[in-house]
């Protein structure tokens, strides 16, 4: 199944827009879309935010991983 990437980065920048950036499993979604189109910076920034925003919450965790996989390169 192919990922209409573009489509994807419209609804979650539209998604992000509406939380105002402070939603970080919406920052989480937005990042792994950045990360499948290549741009890994923007990437690691997002996710950064999104760790940030989510330490209290069960997925704090699984969120610090993807940070260090995309931090990682892999």
């Amino acid at each position: 199944m192919k990922r209409n990437l573009d489509f994807c980065l419209k609804a979650a920048t539209a998604a992000n827009e509406a939380a105002k950036g402070a939603d970080g499993a919406i920052l989480d979604t937005l990042a792994r879309v950045h990360w499948e189109r290549g741009e890994n910076a923007k990437a690691i920034e997002l996710q950064e935010k999104a760790v940030s925003l989510s330490k209290d919450t069960p997925m704090a965790k699984e969120m610090q991983e993807t940070l260090e996989t995309y931090k990682k390169g892999k």
